[in-house]
């Protein structure tokens, strides 16, 4: 089974659609998270990043990743399905 990863990524803007070179990167594994859970973890994450990424840049010290479209993904509501799919593992949303 793949196990699924949440994550937050920062980079510098370019012409592109999220396309920039990647300053940081971060993820977990949201596996077995509740919905509060994964809200929770995500938020400390996110911030933890954006902390990195403003020290990396103001120290001028910092490398960056190549962003390839191959491994780009993006934000999409659920569909009904999913949410079926969702609760039928004895989920909530809260």
């Amino acid at each position: 089974m793949k196990k699924r990863k949440q994550g937050f990524q920062f980079f510098f803007v370019d012409e592109g659609i999220d396309s920039g070179p990647i300053i940081v990167q971060k993820k977990i594994n949201i596996e077995n998270m509740t919905q509060w859970e994964l809200i929770r973890a995500t938020k400390f994450l996110g911030v933890e990043a954006i902390i990195e990424a403003l020290k990396l840049i103001n120290s001028n010290k910092y490398s960056t990743i190549e962003n390839d479209d191959n491994d780009s993904t993006y934000f999409s509501f659920p569909t009904r399905k999913d949410v079926i799919e969702f609760k039928k593992k004895g989920k909530k949303f809260f």
